[in-house]
């Protein structure tokens, strides 16, 4: 199965947006853990899978931390697919063969 062309926009606002090859970090507010998150993404964005190696290093990052990491969003392709992972006020809109949907960080 061939694989969608993918369009990642940022619409203006507060925050950072960071491009590490083809991932693409969103971070909103700022903590202690600002810089580890960043280098995460740089540093996943040179493995194989890039959304595996990201959704792992994050779960070790962001949720094993002392300190409450900022809201942020990512979207990195993953060997099926794309991988979007939302935390916090944070929103994607997706476009795709299902149609069209909102995303949220917030807990439902």
């Amino acid at each position: 199965m061939g694989r969608m062309p993918t369009r990642v926009g940022v619409i203006p606002g507060a925050g950072l947006v960071a491009r590490y090859g083809n991932v693409v970090i969103f971070l909103f507010g700022d903590s202690p853990s600002t810089d580890r998150i960043l280098g995460t993404a740089e540093a996943a964005a040179t493995a194989p899978d890039p959304g595996m190696a990201i959704a792992q290093r994050l779960a070790a990052t962001v949720f094993t931390g002392s300190t409450q990491p900022p809201a942020f969003g990512v979207v990195a392709p993953t060997a099926g697919g794309l991988l979007i992972l939302l935390r916090g006020p944070v929103t994607a809109a997706v476009d795709g063969p299902e149609g069209s949907r909102k995303l949220s960080g917030n807990a439902p």
